[in-house]
């Protein structure tokens, strides 16, 4: 089997695949890892990988164009047309033996690794053929009562939880667009906003205003 991975940080890769079980197969011929940097095949001289979401919405992601580059040039040198391209998501269907013993019955298979808040939509939709999960694992039974109430996927035994896209999507449009910091004196309160940075002295923690009640809170709570 030959497995070809596209990703941001391809030396993350070089330890794992040099150890214990993958090492063994490696060795013996049962399986191929090639890693691929998705930024080689960008054509601006920063590299640029990320973008602003198809659509709208908020964060940023992998932009498609490298994306679709990267796995056009992969097929060319397998000289293959169709081959599984799983997109590593946590929207996606969770792994299992099950879903490995599928996925080992391929000769080929590519994996593509998100990253920022994710790859942009059309990778989703015109390009990967499965979306794959390990889930979030979560060793609180508390909270994965408080998951599961709110819509998401768990497994106990396993300690995990998929949280469904729209979820997550609805919590990021609840979520105030400013926040308010609060200084001892009231003139140097300032607004933070999306997409501005400010650098501050370490000390004490700000006070605290409740965007919901408007109560200020002193620094210590």
């Amino acid at each position: 089997m030959r497995i070809d991975i596209l990703c941001l940080f391809p030396e993350m890769f070089v330890s794992p695949f040099n150890q214990s079980i993958v090492k063994r197969a490696k060795e013996q011929g049962l399986i191929d890892i090639m890693v691929h940097n998705i930024r080689d095949y960008t054509h601006d001289r920063h590299h640029t990988v990320d973008d602003y979401p198809y659509g709208g919405g908020p964060g940023m992601v992998l932009k498609p164009e490298p994306v679709f580059e990267a796995v056009a040039a992969v097929k060319q040198q397998l000289n293959i047309n169709e081959i599984p391209i799983i997109l590593l998501t946590p929207q996606g269907r969770l792994l299992n033996q099950r879903v490995a013993g599928e996925l080992s019955l391929h000769p080929h298979l590519m994996l593509i690794c998100g990253h920022y808040e994710g790859v942009d939509e059309r990778v989703h939709s015109h390009l990967a053929t499965d979306e794959i999960s390990i889930g979030v694992k979560v060793m609180s039974e508390k909270a994965l009562n408080i998951l599961r109430e709110a819509g998401a996927k768990v497994d106990y035994g396993k300690n995990h939880a998929i949280i469904p896209r729209n979820l997550v999507e609805e919590a990021l449009r609840k979520a105030p667009r400013a926040i308010k910091y609060c200084a001892r004196n009231p003139k140097r309160d300032f607004v933070l906003n999306k997409g501005e940075i400010h650098f501050t002295t370490g000390g004490s923690p700000p006070c605290i205003i409740d965007w919901k009640t408007g109560v200020l809170y002193s620094g210590g709570v």
